[in-house]
């Protein structure tokens, strides 16, 4: 079964997907200083990078950047077009952007706000029940969610907030005795894996952990999933 759960502390809720018992998806909620994610521009290609597999486009306020694969191949310089934010600004960098197939005004700049991320969550599990432990909160999604929302006090059970609290380290056990490394620069994510439990001698060693690097890439993609 797929649930939410959601615990409010301060200005920030916790929201976690959950498939069962295990955790498929976090992220954090700032209700009064959104991050962005999901807002609607009239953007304006402003240099095309060929290296970089995508293109600057002025938003009005800032600069984003459009991936090629999000929509900007037959694009060239000038070019008006209506985006989305799929990745908050982070790191000294804009936001990453998909083109959105409507009509753009005739300037860049906001068009509308995004609905934030647990209404956007909804759309993708309509079935999901959502676990809040914050009335506020309840009574400010109750127009969007409606009766899908249940107040339970906790909501982060100990082995959820235990799980949730590891997504903070920069090592992350993947199982067979073997390590996730992580370090964030601002050019890139590093992620190394230390394949501990590889054996083997001589030739046989590389086979091994190449098998065991195989076998980890499921727990590899859930813990960068998690980690946004």
């Amino acid at each position: 079964m797929t649930k939410v759960a959601v615990s409010v502390r301060g200005d920030t809720a916790r929201i976690a997907l959950l498939d069962g018992d295990e955790l498929t998806e976090y992220m954090l909620w700032r209700v009064e200083q959104p991050d962005g994610v999901g807002d609607i521009y009239t953007g304006r290609i402003t240099a095309k990078l060929p290296a970089m597999a995508g293109s600057f486009v002025d938003l009005g306020d800032e600069t984003g950047f459009l991936p090629d694969s999000a929509g900007a191949p037959s694009l060239t310089e000038g070019d008006y077009i209506s985006v989305q934010v799929t990745r908050a600004a982070q790191g000294g960098k804009g936001p990453r952007l998909a083109v959105l197939a409507e009509p753009p005004a005739d300037r860049p700049g906001l068009r509308r706000r995004g609905p934030g991320p647990l209404p956007e969550l909804m759309q993708r599990f309509p079935k999901a029940q959502i676990f809040i432990d914050d009335y506020a909160l309840i009574a400010r999604l109750r127009p969007m969610l409606g009766t899908r929302m249940t107040y339970k006090a906790d909501a982060f059970d100990a082995v959820l907030e235990d799980e949730v609290a590891g997504l903070a380290e920069p090592t992350a056990a993947l199982g067979q005795g073997a390590k996730m490394h992580i370090a964030a620069t601002p050019a890139l994510t590093a992620i190394d894996i230390d394949a501990g439990a590889a054996s083997g001698d001589g030739n046989a060693k590389p086979q091994a952990q190449l098998a065991l690097n195989i076998a980890l890439i499921p727990a590899i993609v859930r813990q960068i999933i998690l980690r946004n």
